[in-house]
């Protein structure tokens, strides 16, 4: 569990956070495990009964011991990986921020030159049409007849 623990590259923070919890829940069986064994010691030395037990029980506390070291490791790699996520996503989203930023301001000079054109345009065409009151709509050259 230790080497799985201390290998960062075959972790994910989602695959640290299930094993922590798994290792959380063996460390609660053992722990179980061991107050039975301690039990059934107490029983077997007031009858004198033989080390069985006891080698049980000392193999127990150092399996226990190494859950519980491989789970400070994770720990501490937990709480070293949570502020580096952060802080790439507080990045990521800076950018997404500033780019989004650019395309808005790009969009609304875009738009500002279009109505400017447009308002120049009208004001062309009111122009030409205030100087010229014929029913055609005033092209600027003399009214043709076709009826005489």
């Amino acid at each position: 569990m230790e080497s799985i623990a201390s290998d960062r590259t075959k972790l994910s923070m989602e695959g640290l956070l299930k094993l922590e919890e798994r290792i959380s829940r063996i460390s609660k069986g053992l722990a179980r495990d061991r107050r039975e064994l301690r039990y059934k010691l107490g029983d077997a030395i007031e009858r004198d009964l033989n080390k069985k037990l006891v080698v049980q029980l000392e193999k127990l506390d150092s399996l226990m011991e190494e859950v519980e070291s491989a789970q400070g490791k994770i720990r501490l790699k937990l709480e070293g990986e949570i502020p580096n996520d952060l802080s790439e996503l507080s990045a990521k989203v800076e950018n997404l921020r500033s780019q989004l930023s650019g395309r808005l301001e790009q969009e609304e000079e875009e738009r500002y030159l279009a109505i400017k054109e447009l308002q120049e345009a009208y004001g062309k065409i009111a122009s030409g049409k205030g100087g010229n009151d014929d029913a055609d709509g005033g092209g600027g050259g003399p009214a043709v007849s076709f009826f005489g």
